[in-house]
C-alpha cells in the first residue's frame, strides 16, 4: 500500500519515539502499536507500557475515537473513526520506524487485523487479544435493530477475578447500542477480510472469556493466510486479558513475539 501522510492524530495516552535510529534512514527496525478494546480506557492495554519501554521499542497507544471519556460519547462512532485513528497513529510512527507489530485486544484486534491487511508491506507482526470477532451474547447480532430503539444498554462483565475488577476496571459502565451494532457489523467484515493478513500471528484467547467466544480465536487461526501462525489458550481469564487472573502470562506471551519479530528486523 503507498504510504500517505497521516490525517489528525488521536489522542496518544501514551508513545516513545527511538532515541536513535540506525543506517541512512534514521529509522528504528521496528515499532509497536497497541489498540485497546470497546468501551475500554487505555488502561486496558497499558500493562505492555513498561516492558516496551524496558525494551527500547518505539511506540504509539492512541485513544480510539469515542473511548477513554464518557460513555455518550461512543454514540455517533462507528468502525471507520476506529480504523482512522488506528492507521493515523501507524502512519505517525512508520515516520521513525521500518516496519510495525500491532496488536489489539477484543475491538482493537479487529482493527489490527485490518492494518495487518491493508499495510502488508509495513506490519511485520500481528496480535490480537480476545479479538472480538464472535461473541458470546447471542442476541449481539440483534442489536442493528434494538439500536433504534434503545440508546444504551450496561456493559458486560469482562473480568473472572473480582478482586481485579474492583482495582482496575475503569471500562465504561454502560455501551452505546449504535456504536455495537457497528461493531458487529464490523467483526463480518473482518471475518472476510482474514484471508489477506499474512504476517506472523499471534492469537491469544481464554476459554473463560465471557464476551468474546472462543470460537473467534480458532477462527482467525484457521483463515489467515500467515505460515507463521500460534494460537495460545488460557484457561482463568476473563475478557481482559492483559488486567485478569493470567496477566502476567499474557504479556510475557506478547513481549516474546515481540522480541522474536524484533530480531528477524534488525539490519
Amino acid at each position: 500500500m503507498t504510504m500517505t501522510e497521516p490525517g489528525p492524530l488521536p489522542p496518544m495516552a501514551y508513545s516513545r519515539s527511538p532515541k536513535a535510529g540506525p543506517g541512512e534512514t534514521g529509522k528504528a527496525p521496528l515499532g509497536v502499536l497497541v489498540l485497546h478494546g470497546f468501551t475500554s480506557d487505555i488502561h486496558c492495554v497499558d500493562p505492555l507500557v513498561k516492558p516496551l519501554d524496558e525494551e527500547d521499542l518505539p511506540y504509539r497507544l492512541p485513544i480510539l475515537r469515542g473511548h477513554g471519556t464518557q460513555y455518550q460519547d461512543m454514540e455517533g462512532t462507528s468502525d471507520r473513526d476506529w480504523y482512522e485513528d488506528a492507521e493515523n497513529a501507524l502512519l505517525d510512527l512508520l515516520r521513525e520506524v521500518d516496519k510495525v507489530v500491532v496488536a489489539g485486544l477484543s475491538m482493537g484486534g479487529l482493527v489490527t487485523l485490518e492494518l495487518a491487511a491493508r499495510h502488508r508491506d509495513k506490519v511485520a507482526g500481528v496480535v490480537t487479544v480476545a479479538a472480538a470477532l464472535r461473541f458470546a451474547d447471542p442476541l449481539a447480532g440483534t442489536m442493528p435493530v434494538l439500536s433504534r430503539f434503545v440508546r444504551f444498554l450496561p456493559s458486560p462483565n469482562s473480568y473472572n477475578d473480582m478482586e481485579l475488577k474492583k482495582k482496575e476496571n475503569r471500562n465504561y459502565p454502560k455501551f452505546s447500542t449504535r456504536a455495537f451494532a457497528h461493531l458487529w457489523r464490523y467483526s463480518r467484515k473482518i471475518t472476510k477480510l482474514l484471508p489477506s493478513v499474512d504476517a506472523p500471528i499471534l492469537i491469544l484467547q481464554s476459554h473463560n472469556d465471557q464476551v468474546v467466544t472462543p470460537r473467534s480465536a480458532q477462527m482467525i487461526h484457521d483463515k489467515v493466510s500467515s505460515t507463521d501462525r500460534n494460537l495460545m489458550w488460557f484457561e482463568t481469564s476473563g475478557h481482559e486479558m492483559f488486567l485478569d487472573s493470567e496477566r502476567d502470562a499474557v504479556i510475557e506471551a506478547v513481549m516474546a513475539f515481540i522480541r522474536r519479530i524484533r530480531a528477524g528486523a534488525r539490519p
